[in-house]
C-alpha cells in the first residue's frame, strides 16, 4: 500500500468521470508512434479498432510466461481458442478451467496513455481458481533478436479479479499490481472486494512518466478502487496489452477447476499528449 492514496469520494467521482470522458471523447490529436507490433504467427481477431492475437491457436507458445495451471493428467498447460466477437460487437472470453485458459494479445505496443475497459461477468459465481487479468507484458524477445525486457517485464496489472483458490473468501478479490523495471519488485497498489451478483465494471488506467492511476467503477458510478503510484512506475519498452482468463494453482482444488466467461463491451486507448 506504499504507493496507494486515498481520495475524498466526490474528488474521486469527478476524477473518474473526467478520465472516462477523455478516454471516450473522439480521436486524439496525438500521433501515436508504435515501437513494436507482433501477432506471433497466431490467429487473430479484430475488435474496437485493434488486432488481437489469440494465444491458444499455436501450441508452440503454450509455455510462454505461464500462468495457466498444468493439467493433472498430462502436466501440460493448455490455452484454447476461447475468444469471439458476438453479434452485438462485444468481445467474449470463455475459459475451460483446468482444460485451458484463454488469452488475447494486442498486436501493437501502445505505451503511455489512458486505457479504458468496460466489461461484465458474475464474478461472484467464478470458479474460485479462475483469474481475470488485464495487463501489459513484454514478450518481444521471442521475435526480436537481442531484445532484453526490463526486470519486471513491464508488467502492469491494471486489474486482476479472482478468489485465488480461497473457497472461504466471501467475495471475489480485485487488485492492481505493477513490477519495477530495476529489479522486478512487485508493488501491490490496492485491493478490494467485487460485489456479489452480475457486475458491469469500468477500469480506466492512465500511464505516464512517474505516474500510474487506475480507477475501477460499477455501472452506477460507484468507485470500487482508486490507486495512484508515483514511484517505481515502469517505463514503456516493447510491452503489449493482454486480456486473459486462466486457472491459478494457488489451491490444490484447481485440478477440478471449471471454466468461466467474461464479456468486454468496450475498449479505448488515448495516447499521452505532448
Amino acid at each position: 500500500m506504499k504507493y496507494a492514496k486515498v481520495w475524498p469520494k466526490l474528488t474521486l467521482l469527478a476524477l473518474a468521470m473526467a478520465i472516462l470522458f477523455a478516454a471516450r471523447s473522439g480521436e486524439s490529436t496525438v500521433t501515436h508512434s508504435v515501437d513494436f507490433s507482433s501477432t506471433y504467427n497466431l490467429d487473430t481477431l479484430s475488435w474496437e479498432g485493434h488486432t488481437w492475437a489469440i494465444r491458444g491457436t499455436n501450441e508452440e507458445i503454450v509455455g510462454w510466461g505461464g500462468p495457466q495451471a498444468a493439467h493433472p493428467e498430462t502436466g501440460e498447460s493448455y490455452w484454447v481458442d476461447g475468444a469471439t466477437v458476438d453479434d452485438a460487437g462485444d468481445l467474449v472470453l470463455e475459459s475451460r478451467g483446468i482444460n485451458g485458459g484463454v488469452e488475447l494479445i494486442a498486436e501493437e505496443s501502445l505505451g503511455y496513455g489512458t486505457y479504458y475497459f468496460r466489461y461484465s461477468a458474475d464474478f461472484d459465481a467464478f470458479d474460485p481458481h479462475t483469474v481475470l487479468g488485464i495487463f501489459t507484458y513484454d514478450w518481444a524477445d521471442v521475435v526480436v533478436p537481442g531484445h532484453k525486457a526490463a526486470a519486471g517485464v513491464t508488467e502492469i496489472d491494471f486489474i486482476e479479479i479472482s478468489r485465488w483458490g480461497d473457497t472461504a473468501r466471501q467475495y471475489s478479490h480485485g487488485g492492481e499490481t505493477m513490477y519495477t523495471d530495476t529489479d522486478g519488485t512487485r508493488i501491490n497498489l490496492n485491493e478490494f472486494d467485487v460485489p456479489e451478483g452480475h457486475q458491469e465494471l469500468t477500469t480506466t488506467a492512465t500511464w505516464a512518466p512517474d505516474l500510474l492511476r487506475v480507477v475501477t467503477t460499477q455501472a452506477d458510478g460507484t468507485i470500487l478502487s482508486h490507486a495512484v503510484a508515483t514511484e517505481g512506475v515502469p517505463q514503456p519498452n516493447k510491452e503489449q496489452l493482454h486480456l486473459n482468463l486462466w486457472t491459478t494453482t494457488a489451491d490444490p482444488g484447481h485440478v477440478a477447476a471449471q471454466g468461466d466467461t467474461v464479456t468486454f463491451h468496450a475498449f479505448g486507448f488515448t495516447p499521452l499528449g505532448p
